[in-house]
């Protein structure tokens, strides 16, 4: 699920997501669509899940 954008945008969003960091993107890098931080989020709870 790391790759539902370029790198290092999904990191970025998931750290931030986890509380870690913040969510700052300097161009030409552009935030993760909704959609996009959706699967990465489900993701990752499901890998967290499996543990």
């Amino acid at each position: 699920s790391l790759s539902v954008d370029v790198n290092p945008i999904p990191i970025k969003a998931l750290t931030s997501h986890l509380g870690f960091g913040n969510y700052e993107l300097r161009l030409p890098l552009l935030p993760l669509e909704k959609e996009k931080a959706n699967v990465l989020v489900n993701a990752y709870k499901a890998f967290k899940a499996e543990e």
